[in-house]
């Protein structure tokens, strides 16, 4: 049995502090997916970027605080956005029991997993009849996709040196992924030669750089598209793409439809 109390995207343009006690007997998962955060998890505090997934369980405090002073305004305009959910029940904990769970750790923003959240969020919005309530059961895909997501990150098949390498491409790239950069300035910051860095990255995530900035960028975008009124050319720049055409051309080839389809589903 799972109990979903809650679920949901929230955006915050203003500064902002939550808090949630020891005595909470709710587990919390939060993907933060723009700006950034301060994130306080048992006496520990992090700075929480794009990507970084929250995991606690029951009895965890945790404090997160949204101010300018974390990273300033994300491109779209807010100072940080985020899905969260807060949920229990003995799958939940048959499920946190399987392996050892890091508080924070940072995934990619796949559009599988934020087709999931979104779905979820729906479902619970929706308030259906006794029986047709299929949150707990997006909950449970939701969690058995972060699953895989994390251990992709946590046992990699590549040595420990050449995966450190390679993560520390990943998040330059998830850093600057809405801001025009070039290989040699991710080489510069790594360490390595363009030509190392290009081997790495493809080796360890099966994904050139280039296909995962623009996947990533297609992600923000889609989260733009579904959840503001801005332009469909005012969020291509945004998100990083310079070139509308290009990133229409790129948007079909992904999903099957072209932006404007996407937003009028």
């Amino acid at each position: 049995m799972i109990e979903v109390l809650h679920a949901k995207y929230s955006i915050h343009d203003k500064a902002e502090r939550s808090k949630i006690s020891e005595e909470f007997p709710y587990y919390f998962i939060r993907l933060q997916v723009e700006g950034a955060c301060r994130a306080d998890i048992g006496g520990r505090s992090e700075t929480v970027r794009a990507g970084d997934l929250i995991l606690c369980e029951p009895g965890m405090p945790c404090e997160t605080v949204v101010d300018a002073g974390a990273e300033g305004q994300s491109p779209f305009g807010c100072l940080s956005a985020d899905y969260y959910v807060f949920c229990r029940g003995p799958w939940l904990d048959e499920w946190w029991a399987k392996q050892t769970r890091a508080p924070i750790a940072n995934i990619a923003l796949e559009q599988g997993l934020l087709t999931l959240w979104k779905l979820l969020i729906s479902e619970k919005i929706a308030e259906r009849e006794p029986g047709q309530d299929m949150a707990p059961y997006l909950l449970q895909a939701l969690c058995t996709y972060l699953d895989r997501m994390l251990n992709q990150v946590m046992k990699p098949t590549r040595s420990s040196s050449n995966f450190d390498a390679a993560y520390l491409i990943k998040h330059f790239i998830d850093k600057n992924v809405t801001t025009p950069f070039k290989l040699q300035d991710i080489a510069d910051h790594v360490g390595l030669s363009v030509t190392r860095i290009v081997h790495l990255f493809k080796k360890t995530y099966n994904l050139t750089i280039t296909e995962y900035a623009n996947q990533t960028r297609l992600s923000y975008a889609c989260t733009q598209i579904e959840f503001s009124n801005l332009s469909l050319e005012s969020i291509a720049e945004s998100v990083g793409f310079h070139n509308y055409s290009y990133f229409h051309r790129l948007f079909r080839a992904r999903y099957g439809m072209s932006p404007r389809q996407f937003r009028n589903q």
